[in-house]
């Protein structure tokens, strides 16, 4: 009997986070630029912040630390992954005109490449509760969690993602980044709602995989 994929992923984690550290939480995810012609796909690697199911929220370090992590093996639940972001960079202006996007990585210490294809949400300033899900709450959740570097590059009036870099530096940024409890206005999630997922499995011969769709 297979195992429901979030339960096999936070077992991946638990493993190569052990084996290679916090690289275990380093993935692909690809979105689709539409401002170009053709429309051209775009990907980068980002870090996994944790997982949405239902109304719980599971933090990256609480499933890759927990022996049994409290999530459901319950297919009717929907399942978000987490990331992070800056509100001003591009995947949120792609993300804003085609929802469509999948991620993927592959942990080495079980030889599993997760691909988790579905509809992103990008959770900002002004996001509100949907269905089962505060946002605003999982959003403070997140930040709250977040490093004093990484609130620092949120700062307003910090340069926008991408700039050039002027030959004098960027100026100081004109606000503080916010608290623990207060996001900064930059500070935006994005919740990749799991509509297809492949599981394949290489410690296996043939290599075989394991697929859900919603």
């Amino acid at each position: 009997m297979q195992q429901y994929w979030p339960l096999r992923l936070a077992a991946s984690l638990r493993a190569t986070f052990a084996a290679s550290g916090h690289a275990a939480k380093y993935l692909q995810l690809a979105t689709l630029d539409t401002a170009t012609t053709p429309p051209f796909p775009r990907v980068r690697t980002v870090v996994f912040r944790g997982l949405v199911q239902g109304p719980h929220v599971h933090l990256a370090d609480a499933l890759h630390s927990s022996a049994v992590p409290p999530i459901a093996a319950d297919p009717l639940l929907p399942v978000y992954l987490l990331f992070v972001t800056d509100a001003r960079a591009g995947k949120v202006a792609q993300l804003s005109s085609h929802q469509a996007a999948e991620a993927c990585w592959y942990l080495g210490a079980t030889r599993t490449q997760f691909r988790v294809s579905g509809t992103a949400l990008v959770v900002g300033e002004d996001s509100k509760s949907e269905g089962p899900v505060d946002w605003p709450a999982v959003r403070r959740q997140v930040w709250a969690v977040q490093s004093p570097a990484a609130r620092a590059g949120y700062a307003v009036g910090g340069p926008t993602p991408g700039s050039v870099v002027p030959p004098e530096g960027f100026a100081p940024a004109s606000a503080p980044v916010g608290n623990e409890e207060e996001p900064s206005p930059h500070f935006a999630l994005v919740a990749l709602r799991a509509e297809a997922v492949d599981v394949l499995d290489l410690t296996l011969v043939p290599q075989t995989r394991d697929v859900w769709t919603w």
